[in-house]
């Protein structure tokens, strides 16, 4: 599940749950549309809540970041403590 607000330097975007190839497809579109009201548009992901995500979606992320890597300005990732802990 993706919930995606638009804000004045961006997009927040929260993923929870499962991440699937057709939550990254509305990623992708609300993305695109915001490059073109904002000239590189900064982007909070917000993956507290992300438990997965399926082999599809993440070959997803390495497209897309490949054919759009100029089109966006600061990518910043919140995490769940857990997550980052070595």
């Amino acid at each position: 599940m993706v919930l995606i607000e638009e804000t004045k330097y961006g997009l927040k975007v929260k993923f929870s749950e499962n991440l699937d190839s057709a939550d990254l497809k509305q990623f992708e579109t609300a993305l695109l549309t915001r490059t073109h009201t904002i000239h590189r548009p900064d982007i909070l992901l917000d993956l507290t809540c992300l438990h997965d995500f399926t082999l599809d979606a993440a070959w997803e992320v390495i497209h897309f970041i490949r054919a759009h890597n100029h089109d966006f300005g600061r990518i910043a990732a919140q995490t769940a403590k857990q997550a980052i802990q070595q």
